[in-house]
């Protein structure tokens, strides 16, 4: 999560949305560090920082293709390896997705929408089309940065959520069903 008192903008960024890439982007104008808060503890960050009421700023959140950002967690938690062989892989993911690891994934609408289900963000970005929204957010901070976007993840997979999903409908409902309420705002589909 990126905070800046001087342009009163939040940063709101579900885990495997590219959080580290844009606070080290923007690095320079972050008043306050810390990754993952949901909208529901916004109130209490702000307290705590000494900040002005959450209302007082311009709310992003990011989100992304919610089977990738899946695929991704998985990848992130079990450091798979690219020599992995795919029977090994495959059960790996499966037994995941059916886990308490899976099952304590936080929806990235808890990121975007309040206790109502409203959407509690002024502006959602698909973290897929960061390249058209960096240049509304530099805009937005009156402000360049010197630090590049690029970022490498710690693990290095060629699989694309695809090959993680194997057409298993019941995989790919699991994480439908976790991410209905962010999906029936964005309108990811699984293609």
């Amino acid at each position: 999560m990126i905070i800046s008192n001087k342009h009163k903008v939040m940063l709101l960024s579900p885990p495997k949305t590219g959080t580290r890439a844009r606070i080290k982007y923007y690095q320079d104008i972050n008043d306050v560090f810390t990754m993952h808060v949901k909208i529901s503890d916004l109130d209490k960050l702000c307290e705590r920082e000494e900040l002005l009421s959450k209302e007082d700023y311009f709310k992003y959140a990011f989100v992304r293709n919610p089977w990738r950002r899946i695929a991704s967690l998985h990848n992130m938690g079990f450091q798979i390896k690219p020599n992995t062989i795919e029977e090994q892989r495959e059960a790996d993911f499966n037994e995941w997705m059916h886990s308490k690891y899976f099952q304590k994934v936080i929806p990235m609408a808890d990121f975007v929408l309040d206790h109502e289900n409203n959407i509690a963000v002024d502006k959602i970005f698909k973290v897929e089309k960061w390249e058209e929204n960096i240049n509304e957010l530099n805009l937005r901070f009156g402000y360049i940065p010197k630090h590049d976007i690029s970022h490498t993840p710690k693990y290095n997979y060629q699989n694309t959520y695809f090959e993680y999903f194997k057409n298993n409908q019941k995989l790919i409902d699991l994480v439908l069903n976790k991410e209905s309420k962010i999906l029936q705002v964005i309108g990811y589909r699984f293609d």
